[in-house]
């Protein structure tokens, strides 16, 4: 496992290195860079540029101070300018192909530094579109849904990913969103916390501040895993956020099914949940459970848990639709945030990144998340607040 974690590690970090000095030979290029001092100095940069957001994450996770915020910042920004900065080198280079093809000559330089400047610019775009969720309406039916749920607002938050990034005054704006919608039941489907950050007292007083009528319910993602559960699981204690963890709770007739995110050990038995604990299947029933997927776990390994999860998600859902579940709501995927990842998130979660699915009486909803992880940017879509309408099916 440790050598599998190591050969991922370093896959990574080439990658990484081999597209910052693809981006390096293309400035030079580009601009006809010929100073050996400049160019030397631009290696330096790109090599420590190369292995920033590892450093940066891993300096954060061992002691969260501003300075290593600062760092961590930093290097996710740079993340994704180089994105930018990376498509805009396709293009110029295709540009220049093409022009070559058609025996017609470009100034480089005038090219380059307009493709580049509008790579700036949709940076930019793409993190202030990261700090600015938008309301997602959508309307649900239950079946036997009692008259006291009939047209009530139930909220979904998943993937807030509270820490070095998204901070305390990004919760606010995000409470005060969720306020503004009246909810009358507020779920949280796992990463609220992003867990890089350790220091999470500043969410106790923004979290409480969430109003809710029949209150504020929680299950865990896989990121309150990286940061340690037993620490979210304290900050939330000082909250009025409701831990559901692998229970049911019937609330005015509605049952809410809460599984925990697997994590090694501590996988749930779902069947256990559903099969004695007090299950209803007769009655109208949301199941919070983090990521898009079976809610029953065939793998009880790590590594197989996290393949589950990532690379090759069990998409069979004939189990929750046997036990009456009339709606899943889940997250995890972000909606791959920026192109070319939400492509991919599209194809490994077989179209279900995203927005209502229904097969039959089952129906999921897949959020695409509130925040963002890594590079704070989202491009081509937007962190979203899910308001859900209940009505009876």
């Amino acid at each position: 496992m440790i050598f599998r974690f190591i050969l991922f590690i370093g896959v990574i970090l080439s990658v990484l290195f081999g597209a910052h000095f693809a981006l390096y030979a293309s400035v030079v290029h580009f601009f006809n860079i010929t100073d050996t001092g400049t160019k030397n100095t631009m290696l330096w940069v790109v090599f420590l540029l190369s292995f920033s957001f590892f450093l940066s994450a891993l300096l954060i996770r061992i002691h969260g101070n501003i300075l290593f915020n600062l760092y961590y910042l930093f290097s996710a920004f740079w993340i994704w300018g180089l994105v930018q900065l990376l498509f805009a080198t396709v293009v110029i280079w295709a540009v220049v192909g093409i022009s070559r093809f058609a025996h017609f000559q470009l100034p480089l330089f005038q090219v380059a530094s307009a493709l580049f400047g509008l790579a700036v610019v949709v940076a930019f775009y793409g993190v202030w579109n990261a700090f600015h969720p938008v309301v997602q309406n959508i309307e649900v039916g239950l079946k036997n849904l009692p008259k006291e749920w009939q047209g009530e607002t139930v909220v979904q938050l998943s993937d807030v990913h509270l820490g070095a990034i998204n901070g305390v005054g990004f919760l606010k704006h995000v409470v005060d969103q969720v306020n503004a919608l009246h909810p009358d039941l507020v779920l949280i489907t796992g990463d609220l916390f992003d867990g890089m950050d350790g220091d999470l007292a500043g969410f106790i007083d923004p979290l409480d501040a969430i109003k809710s009528k029949n209150g504020v319910y929680f299950v865990t993602g896989n990121h309150e895993g990286y940061l340690g559960l037993e620490s979210a699981i304290a900050i939330l204690s000082k909250t009025q956020v409701d831990y559901l963890k692998d229970e049911v709770k019937d609330i005015k007739g509605l049952q809410l099914v809460g599984i925990d995110f697997p994590l090694g050990e501590q996988t749930p038995d779902a069947k256990v949940v559903f099969e004695s604990k007090g299950y209803d299947p007769k009655k109208p029933t949301i199941l919070m459970f983090h990521t898009p997927t079976n809610v029953l776990r065939t793998s009880q390994s790590l590594i197989g848990q996290r393949s589950d999860a990532y690379w090759s998600p069990d998409l069979d859902y004939s189990y929750a639709k046997s036990m009456g579940v009339d709606l899943q709501l889940s997250g995890h995927t972000h909606r791959g945030q920026f192109p070319p990842f939400s492509w991919f998130a599209h194809r490994i979660f077989n179209g279900h990144e995203q927005g209502l699915y229904a097969d039959g009486t089952f129906q999921l909803y897949v959020s695409g998340g509130v925040g963002t992880w890594g590079p704070p940017l989202r491009l081509l879509n937007s962190g979203e607040i899910v308001a859900i309408k209940l009505k009876s099916n």
